[in-house]
């Protein structure tokens, strides 16, 4: 059977129009098929096989149910069809193409709907553990549902004058975690009643169009807090009537949104926003430009615009505050509705800049393929400015309604190119800061293109162990070399992955599922424990994509049991279960299902503790039966062996929480604020279960406790910290802590009956001293409108409050209490509520103690606010010009009347060398007091690299106010003899083995027969290794193999230097453009000791000790020590005989000389060639005696 809902379903499943907030995602996931009701079952081609699905829906006595809809879901998500049960309650569900499906029903007779087979409906709109349906070579037949009766709500709705409301007003139900669920209109006569609701507690919700403030149950108005203050409605015994609410008329905003000239502006959507930055009411233009924005309770507001017309959209302000880059609204004005609706709040629009240009395949120069790629527009400190969709069948993309300032563009894809920042910059090196940003200031920008070139992939399968692919809830990921996540993917159902989009490199890669399978890295390395993935194969795609990189995953040990509280009744949904090991770290977790069973697997097999979390107000514990507040390990807790089998019947009963309350005094009888009071097992005194602190009237409550019986104690345990507050701590009753540490003498506390009120506490001040309190900085200026001034507090015992004054008014952050770990000084800072306006204030702290002693004398601070940065000048060296010397003079002017003249910075930029030069105003000037002189000159001398340097300055002043970098000159440093170097090899990228060797080869635009060249390499974390030493020796080409013992990783370049003569300092270098990749082979050693310069007479002894990232038991170690004319001396061998750390003591008969160093190589037999080695980084010096 199959036909439109009518008005059958009108009460269930009804859409509704603006209600001043967006419909819950699950509604709509609900909504959306039921809506589709009216499109029958899509029929077959005449030649495809079909099949059907039938059964019975009928009540609880067996009854048959009419007009229920029985509805399918696929194995893809979707709806394909659906059916009426007839008066005999039965269905046929017909034209169905072969496959499985899941099978629902949805009635509106107040029964509670099921998926297919005695599953809940409610809230499990995905079907998830529903009995698939299967009709791949036949019917299916007796798919039957007998439904329950389930509870309802019901009301009426009216106005504040009681009144019945009757039209434009929704009511919808939702779980105790805010989980839509059901929804319904009133009828004529103000009424609701929705049905089908299983027993449980629920929070129900009213919105309208009317103008009126919809309302959360009971009397909670709604604004933006969600369901958080919502109360609930118990269906546990029975249904719930009277549930009733009275809307109060709210308060509105109106306007008008124009354009240029004055235009009004229709189809703009206006937002409002609370003060916390809740979203709240919206609504849209009408042809008028005006808008309308009702129903709000009585408060301040930030109202916004958002249009796709390309205007710049705004914040209402008095000053227009620009929303591009500024979804929370800062700098916004705030619109008042307390006491009146605000009218006239108005938006005057202005046309906007647009950013365009091409993305294209760099190989073809076409569209790229798949579903098209998406440019991301950011401002300079990364703020989303929305962006362009370019499809992908085109090229072009354009982003409009921008307003002037600085962009940076990047891609993003999912058809495998190497996403980019403009221009040409891969974002997986680099980041916005590294690009180009475009201007928009007089005009558009056009011609911004990219040009994306196809990356590398990583792609297999996942099956489990016996060879079945494994779908959906696995993800695959990829990490760099160094542990950083790059990408990952879900399995598709066929169990394999494609990981696109990836740079030539080498990678890590493993799974993650939700199956209950053991996760591993590549190649069958474990995953659990082993997050860094130390031992995993390094997966290569220099050269090309890499291939059938698979997982066969062993299924892992589960453990699993029921939760229920003392009376015997199953916690659903908001109990939490942890698992453990042995050391207390946490592996892994689930919740409890509706019936209060949970089960968590995907285990490697051994021992494990597991504890529960709740929000239900029952106390915790760990398996089995230990309870310990704050007890983050599990001491005591039973181990669960899953060494041979899974554990079942791992059962948890939480009890009802015990408490017990007092108050704390002095000797006097007056109140003892925020004083500490512990409680204790009475069986273990040594273990602190739980701690408050006592309020303002000295009362204390500490609730979460089982039955049993208690010590209580006042401070903090631990004999250094006994009477730490300068009172006298006790026990209950009337024993001092000092002299009764372990609480031998107290008298418990039993709250096996019931809570315990009134266990008292009198205690005894010792501390007469007040604290003392100072400002604990030194420099006055600020450059921020709320500083934060930093003070300084102590005392004898201990710091308690500080309150501070700024231009007498009171400061933020100094209230509360500090609760210091042990006496002496603390600080903290003090900040004013409101900005402040730029000029001179004053401020003041004092401290008091826990007693109640209050300094006498606060302490006081002038301080000036100053935003305005600098004004710098700068008069050498001119752009272009060329000096003959490294040595470079800098001079010009630095101003600034408020704060001082403080500092110049000078950046120099050449290629991958980048530097910054700081220099202050005068030598004179005493820093310390941070007195700067409002205006002077400054010079300096910056050291630049041979070549051409782009370089630029700007100032700072005494509140660290920046100037604007100037803009940039080029100075080129030509020393007459100084080479041009040019590195020829490596020429491109490329992978070795740590011990492989490298010949390293460059040129020099003059020819060389003096000096030496300097040869390193350099990695990606800017670690120099290697450092080899080649005479120039005539000729314009150079060259020198190496061997690359260095640890795996990327990035890698090549570093040539030269020098005139090896006392003289390095002068032009050259970096190769080239990263290459060093793999695991060859242990990478390093030389330990010597660990520095030295001088030794010749004949000394030297140690010479050095480590392998290796445990070495075979093979053998050469010990030598060269000269700076690259003389090799010694040569001694010493046996890898286990372990990563090794020595050898050699006797140094060398010639006197300096610029010795030593070098430790190995190599696996003495037959074989030498493989990777080490150099010590500092030379050492021979006397001749």
């Amino acid at each position: 059977m199959s036909g439109s809902m009518g008005s059958r379903a009108h009460r269930r499943f009804q859409g509704r129009g603006s209600l001043g907030r967006f419909v819950p995602l699950a509604f709509a996931v609900l909504l959306l098929p039921l809506v589709l009701l009216a499109l029958p079952v899509s029929s077959a081609a005449a030649e495809e096989v079909t099949f059907s699905i039938s059964g019975t829906v009928t009540g609880p006595g067996g009854e048959p149910l009419e007009d229920v809809v029985v509805q399918l879901r696929d194995e893809a998500g979707d709806y394909p069809g659906y059916a009426w049960t007839d008066s005999s309650g039965i269905y046929v569900l017909e034209g169905l193409v072969p496959g499985s499906y899941k099978i629902f029903t949805s009635n509106y007779q107040g029964y509670v709907d099921e998926w297919y087979d005695n599953h809940v409906h409610q809230g499990n709109y995905s079907g998830e553990g529903a009995d698939p349906v299967n009709v791949t070579t036949a019917d299916a037949t007796g798919i039957s549902f007998q439904l329950e009766l389930g509870r309802s709500i019901s009301g009426i709705v009216t106005n504040d004058s009681g009144q019945p409301l009757s039209e434009s007003v929704w009511v919808d139900v939702y779980d105790t975690l805010g989980n839509h669920l059901e929804s319904t209109s009133i009828d004529s006569d103000g009424t609701y009643a929705i049905a089908g609701l299983l027993p449980g507690s629920y929070k129900v919700h009213v919105a309208n169009s009317l103008g009126y403030i919809n309302e959360w149950y009971d009397n909670i108005p709604d604004q933006g807090n969600g369901s958080t203050e919502a109360g609930l409605v118990d269906l546990s015994t029975s249904n719930a009537t009277g549930i009733n609410f009275k809307l109060d008329e709210g308060r509105s905003i109106s306007g008008t949104v124009t354009g240029p000239g004055g235009e009004p502006l229709e189809d703009v959507f206006v937002r409002l926003r609370d003060e916390a930055g809740n979203w709240l009411n919206y609504t849209w233009t009408d042809s008028s430009g005006n808008y309308l924005l009702q129903g709000l309770v009585p408060d301040s507001y930030k109202i916004m615009t958002s249009n796709d017309q390309g205007y710049v959209d705004e914040w209402y302000a008095l000053d227009y505050v620009i929303r591009a880059g500024n979804d929370d609204g800062v700098g916004a004005g705030l619109v008042n509705v307390s006491t009146s609706n605000a009218v006239g709040v108005d938006f005057d629009l202005q046309p906007g800049f647009t950013i365009s240009g091409e993305a294209v395949d760099g190989q073809t120069g076409g569209f790229i393929p798949g579903i098209g790629l998406w440019v991301q527009i950011l401002g300079a400190s990364g703020e989303s400015y929305g962006g362009a969709w370019v499809d992908s069948d085109q090229t072009s993309y354009e982003s409009t309604a921008l307003p002037a300032g600085l962009y940076y563009l990047r891609t993003f894809n999912y058809s495998g190119y190497l996403d980019e920042w403009y221009p040409n910059l891969y974002c997986l090196q680099y980041n916005l800061e590294d690009s180009q940003p475009i201007s928009l200031t007089n005009a558009n920008a056009t011609g911004i293109d990219f040009a994306l070139e196809l990356g590398r992939m990583i792609s297999g399968t996942v099956t489990n162990e016996s060879g079945q692919p494994l779908s959906d809830s696995v993800w695959v990921w990829v990490r760099d070399a160094l542990g950083n996540n790059v990408t990952g993917s879900y399995t598709d159902s066929d169990g394999t992955y494609s990981l696109a989009g990836l740079l030539p490199g080498s990678y890590r890669v493993h799974t993650g599922n939700t199956l209950g399978y053991l996760d591993e890295w590549y190649d069958n390395v474990p995953y659990a424990d082993n997050y860094s993935g130390e031992g995993a194969d390094l997966v290569s795609i220099t050269r090309a994509d890499a291939t059938d990189i698979d997982f066969q995953l062993a299924l892992g040990r589960s453990v699993s049991g029921t939760v229920t509280n003392d009376s015997g009744q199953p916690l659903s949904d908001s109990v939490r279960l942890g698992v453990y090991d042995e050391q207390g770290e946490r592996i892994t977790g689930s919740s409890t299902q509706s019936d209060g069973t949970y089960i968590i697997s995907g285990l490697a097999p051994g021992s494990y503790k597991i504890r529960t979390w709740n929000n239900l107000g029952y106390v915790d514990e760990w398996y089995e039966n230990v309870f310990r507040l704050g007890d983050l390990v599990g001491q005591g807790a039973t181990l669960l062996d899953l060494s041979v089998v899974d554990a079942t019947d791992i059962d948890f009963q939480l009890s009802t929480p015990r408490s017990i309350s007092g108050t704390v005094t002095s000797d006097s009888g007056a109140p003892v604020q925020q004083m500490r009071v512990e409680v204790k097992a009475a069986s273990e005194p040594g273990v602190v279960l739980s701690w408050t602190r006592t309020d303002s009237a000295g009362q204390y409550q500490l609730g979460g406790l089982p039955p049993g019986d208690y010590l209580v104690r006042t401070g903090e345990s631990g004999g250094e910290t006994v009477n730490a507050c300068g009172w006298r701590d006790e026990w209950y009753a009337n024993i001092a802590c000092e002299a009764d540490p372990t609480g031998s003498l107290a008298t418990p506390v039993n709250v096996s009956l019931g809570d315990q009120a009134a266990i008292d506490l009198q205690l005894t001040a010792l501390d007469i001293t007040p604290p003392e309190t100072d400002f604990a900085f030194l420099n006055p200026f600020f450059s921020s409108l709320r500083p934060w001034l930093a003070w300084a507090a102590s005392d004898d015992y201990r710091v308690s409050t500080v309150q501070g004054l700024i231009d007498g008014e009171d400061a933020h952050g100094a209230y509360g209490y500090i609760y210091p770990i042990k006496p002496g000084t603390v600080y903290g800072y003090i900040y004013p509520g409101a900005d402040l306006a730029e000029g001179a204030h004053t401020a003041q702290v004092a401290a008091s103690d826990y007693v109640g002693n209050v300094d006498p004398s606060p302490a006081s601070l002038e301080f000036t606010v100053d935003t305005t940065a600098p004004v710098v000048t700068w008069d050498a060296p001119a752009d272009g010009v060329t000096a003959t010397t490294r040595t470079v003079t800098f001079s010009g002017t630095l101003n600034d009347a408020t704060s001082g003249a403080a500092q110049v910075d000078i950046e120099v930029v050449q290629g991958a060398y980048r530097s910054l030069h700081s220099t202050v105003m005068s030598e004179d000037l005493d820093i310390q007091d941070y007195i700067y002189p409002g205006s002077g000159s400054w010079s300096t001398e910056v050291v630049l690299p041979t070549g051409t340097s782009e370089v630029r300055v700007r100032g700072i002043d005494g509140a660290r106010n920046a100037s604007n970098w100037t803009t940039v000159r080029t100075v080129t440093v030509d020393i007459p003899g100084d080479p041009i170097l040019t590195i020829t090899s490596p020429s491109g990228p490329g992978t070795y083995a740590s011990g492989d060797t490298m010949t390293v080869g460059w040129t020099s635009d003059q020819a060389l027969t003096t000096g030496e060249f300097g040869v390193w390499v350099r990695s990606a974390a800017d670690q120099w290794y290697i450092g080899q030493i080649v005479p120039a020796t005539g000729g314009t080409g150079f060259s020198k193999s190496i061997t690359l013992g260095l640890p795996a990783a990327g990035g890698y370049q090549v570093i040539v230097a030269y020098r005139p003569s090896s006392s003289a300092g390095w002068g032009c270098w050259a970096t190769s453009w080239w990263s290459f990749e060093v793999t695991s082979g060859d242990p990478f050693l390093t030389v330990t000791t010597p660990s520095g310069p030295g001088t030794y007479a010749s004949g000394d002894t030297m140690t010479v000790s050095w480590t392998s990232d290796q445990n070495l038991t075979t093979g053998e170690f050469g010990v030598w020590v060269r000269s700076a004319g690259d003389q090799w001396y010694i040569g001694q061998l010493v046996s890898a005989t286990g372990g990563t750390g090794f020595s050898k003591t050699i006797t140094l008969g060398l010639p006197a000389a300096g610029g010795y160093q030593v070098i430790v190589a190995y190599r696996t037999s003495s037959s074989a060639g030498w493989g990777s080695y080490t150099t010590s980084w500092a030379t050492f010096t021979v006397t001749g005696s």
